[in-house]
């Protein structure tokens, strides 16, 4: 029988992951604009190189 904790991640690994999903991506066309904070991407959103969020 496999030890389910043996396949468990690191904490490297899960503060890596935290630190990603606590960014907001801004893509257009395919390219990233912007990784970030949300408060520093929606700070900037009312920049006119970047276009209003859609649904």
């Amino acid at each position: 029988m496999t030890n389910l904790l043996d396949q468990s991640p690191n904490q490297n690994e899960l503060d890596d992951l935290a630190a990603l999903c606590d960014q907001i991506w801004v893509i257009k066309g395919g390219c990233l604009l912007m990784a970030d904070s949300p408060q520093t991407v929606f700070n900037q959103l009312d920049d006119p190189a970047f276009d209003k969020p859609a649904a």
